[in-house]
């Protein structure tokens, strides 16, 4: 499974950590194994951490922090994927 959710979100230049969650199809798509946020400003420089996969209640729950390493301000693609 992969997924590429362009505008996602957007984060100022040098801004975080901004703290992500989300949830896939209700919680039942569970093959991620990675998730981050991808630039989608040329020049700026996104850093994706502390990733975490949660089961509560049967759904699956996917999150992390991203902060951006420079000036540039920039709108960012949610992006995961992997197999089990």
């Amino acid at each position: 499974m992969s997924y590429h959710v362009p505008n996602w979100g957007s984060i100022a230049g040098f801004g975080g950590p901004i703290f992500v969650a989300y949830t896939l199809n209700g919680g039942t798509q569970n093959r991620a194994q990675f998730a981050e946020a991808i630039p989608q400003s040329d020049g700026a420089s996104l850093i994706s951490t502390d990733h975490t996969v949660e089961l509560a209640g049967g759904r699956f729950t996917y999150y992390f922090w991203v902060r951006n390493e420079t000036g540039t301000p920039t709108s960012f693609t949610l992006s995961g994927g992997g197999c089990t």
